[in-house]
């Protein structure tokens, strides 16, 4: 299914939803930067707050900690002094799952999943496992997906002015007439 999407955004959903789908998590996002610096929200599944995605990502953020080691970790709950951002997005979450979304030696999202399971239990091993091997796939496909977008934003403008070159604005002119 990634190897069908070109989108980013679609490249994001089918990567969640087949995650979600396959191990039964309740609540999950995906965010990812695709200029290196903003991050934004991709996809989200269940019960998630999609405007608190335009809050600033604090230093000491559980995503910030995980990109930075592009480990992943696992948190009984978020602290919403230190990740406003992701508590306001999954509010009261517990056992979260974050995985990084790692191409090129660096990160480029963050798959978060709150899972359902018993109280005082643990997610099992082959299950991060695999969740690491589908977040390393979909992070090739999301970055392919972001290099399409730019090398398709290059072709449509003038380097210098960034404005629609002639055929853009051809191509545009017969689709509005």
């Amino acid at each position: 299914q990634l190897e069908q999407e070109s989108e980013s955004r679609k490249v994001a959903e089918a990567l969640l939803g087949s995650i979600v789908e396959n191990f039964d998590f309740g609540r999950a996002v995906l965010v990812g930067a695709p200029d290196g610096k903003k991050i934004l929200l991709l996809a989200h599944h269940g019960e998630v707050n999609p405007d608190a995605a335009d809050a600033a990502l604090g230093r000491n953020s559980i995503l910030a900690i995980a990109a930075i080691s592009r480990e992943t970790r696992l948190y009984s709950r978020v602290d919403e002094m230190s990740d406003r951002w992701l508590a306001g997005l999954m509010p009261n979450a517990r056992d979260i799952l974050v995985v990084p979304l790692t191409t090129e030696g660096r990160t480029i999202g963050m798959l978060v999943i709150e899972h359902k399971i018993r109280k005082e239990s643990r997610i099992a091993k082959r299950i991060v496992d695999m969740v690491e091997r589908f977040a390393s796939h979909g992070a090739l496909a999301l970055r392919n997906a972001w290099l399409l977008d730019e090398v398709q934003q290059l072709a449509s403008t003038d380097a210098l002015t960034k404005i629609a070159n002639r055929m853009t604005f051809q191509d545009t002119l017969e689709r509005e007439l």
